[in-house]
C-alpha cells in the first residue's frame, strides 16, 4: 500500500500497534500519560509517550527527518515496558548511530508492540515500510508461540493471559516455535529486500537478562544497552561508517 505522507487521514486498523483504532488506554498522541505506578524507582513514575498509532515514537506520517531512517521491531522488550524512553534499546542504538553520523539527522522508529508476536512484527513492517523507507530494520524477536488473530475490524493479540494462550502453548513445541520464527523472519526479510533495507535480527532467547525494569519482569537499562551494542556492531559492520 502506498500512502501519501501529506495525507493525515486515519489509516486502517492494520497500521495500529494493537490492531485496533481505539487505544486500549486512551494515550494522547505524544503527550505524557501515566500508564503504570512503579514501586521500585525513587525518581518517580515511568510514563509512556506514544503517537496516535500506538507506537513509542514520532508519527512517521508527519516526521520530517531527512537523514537515514530505521525501524525497530519486537514486543514489549523493544517497546521498553518498565524503562524510560531513553533507556530502551532503540533509543540507545539511535544515540550511538547519531554519534557516528554527527552531520546526519537519524531516526529510529520504535515500533515494538507490547504482547506482540512475530506475526505482529511482520504486519507492522508490511504496512509501514513503504511509508518510512528505512535503511535497515532491527528485529528483537518476540516469543515464538505468540500469534495474531485477524478479524474483520480488529486484530486479537494472543499472549500470556489471553484465553487462548494455554491452548496455543499446549499444541506448540520447541521445534514448531523455532520453525515459525524462521518462517516469519524470512517473510520479514522478503519485505526488507523489496525496499533494499538491511535486516538485523537478535533472538530474544540468546540474550541474558542482567537487570530489570520497574515492573520487575522486563529487562532494564543495562540489558537494553547490551542489545543496542550488539545491533550497533551489526550496523557498523554492514554500513562501514567513516571512523
Amino acid at each position: 500500500m502506498s500512502i501519501d505522507k501529506r495525507n493525515t487521514r486515519k489509516l486502517p486498523y492494520q497500521f495500529y500497534a494493537h490492531g485496533r483504532t481505539d487505544h486500549l488506554e486512551n494515550v494522547i498522541p505524544r503527550v505524557y500519560s501515566v500508564r503504570e505506578t512503579p514501586k521500585t524507582l525513587k525518581e518517580g513514575p515511568i510514563v509512556y509517550q506514544e503517537n496516535e498509532y500506538q507506537y513509542r515514537c514520532d508519527n512517521p506520517l508527519t516526521d520530517n527527518t531527512k537523514g537515514p531512517k530505521y525501524i525497530a521491531l519486537g514486543c514489549s522488550r523493544t517497546y521498553g515496558v518498565g524503562v524510560r524512553e531513553s533507556d530502551t534499546w532503540p533509543a540507545i542504538l539511535k544515540s550511538k548511530i547519531k554519534k557516528k553520523l554527527p552531520n546526519q539527522p537519524v531516526e529510529i522508529y520504535n515500533m515494538g508492540v507490547p504482547a506482540g508476536s512475530l506475526e505482529t512484527s511482520y504486519r507492522v513492517l508490511k504496512n509501514w515500510i513503504d511509508i518510512i523507507q528505512p535503511r535497515a530494520v532491527f528485529l528483537f524477536t518476540p516469543p515464538g508461540w505468540r500469534r495474531e488473530i485477524i478479524k474483520e475490524k480488529e486484530i486479537d493479540l494472543i499472549f500470556d493471559g489471553h484465553p487462548l494462550a494455554d491452548k496455543l502453548k499446549g499444541v506448540s513445541s520447541f521445534h514448531s516455535d523455532n520453525n515459525h520464527r524462521d518462517y516469519m523472519v524470512k517473510a520479514i526479510g522478503y519485505h526488507c529486500a523489496e525496499y533494499r533495507a538491511k535486516l538485523f535480527v537478535i533472538d530474544n532467547s540468546a540474550i541474558e537478562q542482567t537487570d530489570y525494569g520497574n515492573d520487575g519482569m522486563h529487562q532494564g537499562p543495562v540489558t537494553n544497552r547490551f542489545i543496542a551494542n550488539r545491533f550497533y556492531s551489526y550496523w557498523k559492520r554492514q554500513f562501514k561508517p567513516n571512523k
